[in-house]
């Protein structure tokens, strides 16, 4: 039977439902510590962005949220990251569909739009200043000045690529369409294909934790460990 209690119930709030249009293309970072405080990137401090260069950002761990600056000229946003030395270069970095890259050094107070790659953008991922954008008919870019400048890499794949990390190593991995695997082992300078044990579209990728390996997912449930 259900409770009596079931009638005086209330709903909790959903940060899908109150702020997000396109749950698939809104990507989250959050700062933790004061290590970044000296660029108004404070402890508790997330960044949200998504469809038609969406930005909300969060000051306390997500208790409340407030819209940032809109991210002019990023039809849908595609991935989120940041990057810093841990001295004085801290940024919020984000690659659109339309191949632009946009900077925030104050938590999407106010976005720059200091590159824009000659494809699309689906993928992007930084350790310290280095910054790895990945996208349409294999696209790298890279830069090595925390998203100021960037330059197009020799890319081993035609394939789009879809998502892309890094480790403390210097060994980055990047995944896409079809299964595609390549990977670089001199901090993202030049990338070959790897084996794959599928040919399921692979859409993301991160870092183990404790092992710096990758852990890559796709369609159908596929998850590869490294």
């Amino acid at each position: 039977f259900s409770s009596p209690a079931d009638d005086f119930l209330v709903k909790r709030h959903d940060l899908n439902e109150l702020l997000i249009t396109h749950p698939a293309a809104t990507f989250f970072w959050r700062a933790r510590g004061l290590s970044m405080a000296a660029a108004g990137i404070g402890d508790g401090v997330a960044v949200a962005a998504g469809e038609d260069g969406t930005c909300w950002c969060t000051f306390d761990y997500g208790a409340s949220w407030s819209a940032g600056t809109t991210i002019a000229g990023a039809p849908i946003v595609q991935g989120l990251t940041r990057c810093g030395n841990g001295v004085d270069v801290f940024a919020v970095v984000a690659c659109s569909q339309g191949g632009q890259v946009h900077r925030t050094p104050n938590s999407g107070t106010l976005w720059t739009n200091p590159y824009n790659a000659p494809r699309p953008l689906y993928g992007i991922a930084a350790w310290e200043l280095v910054v790895v954008a990945v996208g349409d008919d294999g696209i790298i870019i890279r830069s090595e000045d925390g998203a100021l400048t960037f330059d197009v890499l020799t890319s081993p794949t035609t394939t789009a690529l879809r998502g892309v990390v890094g480790t403390p190593a210097g060994r980055w991995t990047a995944v896409g369409d079809d299964g595609v695997i390549v990977q670089s082992l001199d901090n993202g300078l030049t990338w070959a294909v790897q084996p794959s044990p599928t040919t399921e579209d692979l859409r993301a990728v991160t870092r183990h934790l404790t092992s710096n390996r990758a852990v890559i997912v796709g369609a159908n449930t596929t998850i590869i460990l490294e």
